[in-house]
């Protein structure tokens, strides 16, 4: 399922399913990356993943505990590109990693199809 997910996303460079501590479950890079971007390496990619979960699950635990519910999903951009992470189901996320300024129609066309691989995900586990 996440090979698929890079394929239909412009730009894609990574995605990975992580477990509610943000322990790797699986993941997949692009090869080759998109122009102008890096290769991803397995480390790299969990990592990624693994460092997601302390602001997810800190943002998660707030949110339930003020009455606002838990995360649904979360959108960090930086100069180098923007990590789209959602839930899918019992603290398990995925994260998808774009290359640096993906356009904002991309940027919507990778969160709608990150909403659908979620939920293909919770209908497996």
């Amino acid at each position: 399922m996440l090979a698929q997910l890079l394929v239909s996303v412009p730009r894609a460079r990574a995605a990975v399913f992580c477990d509610h501590e943000g322990e790797a479950v699986d993941w997949d890079a692009k090869s080759p990356p998109p122009e102008g971007a890096s290769p991803l390496t397995e480390y790299d990619v969990k990592i990624c993943g693994a460092q997601l979960a302390a602001a997810w699950l800190l943002i998660d635990e707030r949110g339930k505990e003020k009455g606002a519910g838990g995360v649904r999903e979360l959108q960090l951009r930086a100069a180098q590109g923007t990590l789209l992470c959602q839930a899918v189901q019992d603290g398990y996320y995925l994260v998808l990693v774009l290359g640096s300024r993906p356009a904002t129609a991309i940027t919507a066309l990778a969160a709608r199809s990150l909403r659908a691989a979620a939920l293909a995900f919770a209908r497996e586990m």
